[in-house]
């Protein structure tokens, strides 16, 4: 069963959850290094609306309040759920660029452009 469940977004082994950690804590860590005051609300609320994203990202749906109708480059459920059903590329679940950059995009227009990389590369060397 590969369809996404939003609320099993937290589920995962310890060692990822410590690497997933990183990136919610960070911004609010950052933050108190910068200005040395941290509220322990403002680390709930941070903690709370990435916990809301999580849970959108891997929803399955396409909410009008969904973050990448606001944000061009956020990731979302769409472009999550790729992910999840061939498991291989579409890993981001917030910026859709580091697929892009690391080349990781999965579906079918990715997989066009990879091809169309490769023939241009093998006439090149030809």
């Amino acid at each position: 069963y590969s369809a996404p469940f939003g609320l099993a977004a937290e589920y995962a082994s310890p060692i990822e959850v410590m690497f997933l950690g990183i990136g919610t804590v960070s911004a609010p860590i950052l933050w108190c290094a910068i200005t040395q005051d941290l509220h322990v609300l403002t680390m709930y609320i941070w903690i709370v609306l990435r916990l809301f994203q999580a849970i959108d990202a891997h929803s399955g749906f396409d909410f009008p309040w969904s973050l990448h109708k606001f944000v061009p480059m956020w990731a979302g459920a769409d472009w999550h759920d790729t992910h999840h059903e061939k498991f291989i590329g579409n890993y981001s679940s917030s910026f859709r660029w580091w697929d892009i950059m690391m080349d990781t995009q999965s579906g079918p227009e990715a997989a066009k452009k990879r091809r169309e990389r490769k023939l241009a590369k093998a006439a090149k060397s030809a």
